[in-house]
């Protein structure tokens, strides 16, 4: 059994892939991040490891409020070179952090910091406790031979907890030959929202004055995302109403391909690559619908951030986005992949504005469940199993 370490509170370390939650994949970072921020300081003293520097604004923007907030942020690896000569390199780093600060448990959002996970629950004499998120159905998409390895068998048996950002990835993950052998199931928590975001980027909304004109999709320019498909659809709309704007907000490797397809498509006076942002709260205040044309998703907090500033919102019937937003209730659901029901939803709020107000309010109201204090006492909960003893009794932190 594993003893106690007798410190005041409960050291906890969060995993990361980096910072730059705006110009990188952010959604995990985002949500350990927001994580430690709202842990309860008296039970748990947080810090957080990022993998990679990225040198960009929002990295820089968070290291300086963790900093401010009395949160222990370090980078481990300044100048990425191979994957595997870095990961050695951070598991050294991470091994010394969980040593001087006699970490209790070690808590990954992240497939590459996974594996510094279970090698640091093997070489530290401590043996934190290890927990893993998985914010999305796939993963190790550079390695899938890897992740499939490493899902089957050996995470289900060696991570001492496991929690999903969604309902369907949760499914997948009990439903792992490994899961099923050792009777495994993985703890449902959603992603969050910061509630000092939601009370923040409210007042900052404007109800429409006349018709719908801004359409925006946020987030990184990757496959996933759906972009083409988005601009489709824009260019289905701006025949017919030669008035609309399309913002596209995010960079990533498709950036020269979806401009040439806007010049192919006849649109691009129409539409706006705003790169990558780190206001998104003014970018929603802006505009009128909110799209997210993904092929598949974990648990968008796009969504999230658009319903909470009151902005309509269509977005594709994949898992993730079909548990945030109920179709003709909270938003309109639309198949992946189908640039002409995108046009016809996004058309529709166009045409019957009092119910795309009606929308985003019931969306306001529903996605206050989701408020990160909730989640972090969610959390906290799941830690509070892992480090209480096998008699019941609270150990001495």
């Amino acid at each position: 059994m594993k003893k106690p370490v007798e410190v005041s509170s409960i050291p906890l370390l969060q995993l990361i892939d980096g910072f730059a939650t705006a110009e990188k994949p952010g959604g995990a970072a985002l949500f350990a991040i927001q994580l430690a921020r709202h842990l309860d300081r008296t039970r748990y003293k947080p810090y957080i490891c990022g993998l990679w520097r990225y040198d960009t604004e929002s990295e820089h923007q968070w290291l300086n409020q963790l900093a401010d907030e009395g949160i222990e942020a370090k980078i481990l690896i300044d100048r990425p070179t191979n994957l595997m000569h870095d990961l050695l390199q951070a598991t050294r780093r991470v091994i010394d952090i969980i040593r001087q600060n006699r970490i209790a448990i070690v808590h990954s959002h992240f497939e590459r910091c996974d594996l510094l996970a279970l090698q640091a629950k093997v070489l530290t004499p401590q043996h934190p406790y290890i927990v893993r998120t998985v914010h999305g159905e796939r993963n190790w998409l550079t390695r899938p031979w890897l992740g499939y390895l490493l899902n089957l068998a050996v995470y289900p048996s060696l991570f001492d907890a496991e929690t999903a950002v969604s309902l369907a990835v949760k499914r997948i993950l009990d439903n792992r030959l490994g899961s099923r052998l050792w009777h495994r199931q993985a703890h449902l928590i959603y992603n969050g929202i910061s509630q000092d975001y939601i009370e923040r980027v409210a007042p900052l909304r404007h109800s429409p004055q006349g018709p719908l004109r801004r359409i925006a999709i946020i987030g990184r320019l990757h496959p996933q995302k759906g972009h083409g498909f988005f601009l489709e659809a824009a260019s289905l709309l701006y025949k017919n109403n030669p008035d609309l704007e399309f913002w596209i907000v995010g960079t990533g490797e498709l950036r020269d391909e979806l401009e040439n397809l806007t010049d192919l498509l006849g649109i691009s006076s129409a539409v706006q690559f705003l790169g990558t942002r780190t206001d998104i709260a003014n970018i929603l205040a802006q505009v009128d619908v909110l799209v997210s044309s993904s092929v598949w998703e974990g648990f968008p907090t796009v969504l999230m951030e658009a319903m909470a500033a009151r902005v309509p919102v269509v977005a594709t019937d994949v898992s993730g986005s079909r548990e945030l937003v109920t179709s003709g209730k909270t938003g309109i659901l639309v198949p992946p992949a189908d640039p002409t029901a995108l046009a016809s939803a996004i058309s529709w709020l166009y045409s019957h504005p009092q119910e795309a107000k009606v929308m985003a309010e019931n969306a306001w109201q529903s996605v206050r469940q989701y408020g990160f204090d909730c989640i972090a006492a969610k959390m906290a909960q799941l830690y509070h199993s892992l480090i209480v003893d096998s008699s019941g009794d609270e150990p001495n932190f």
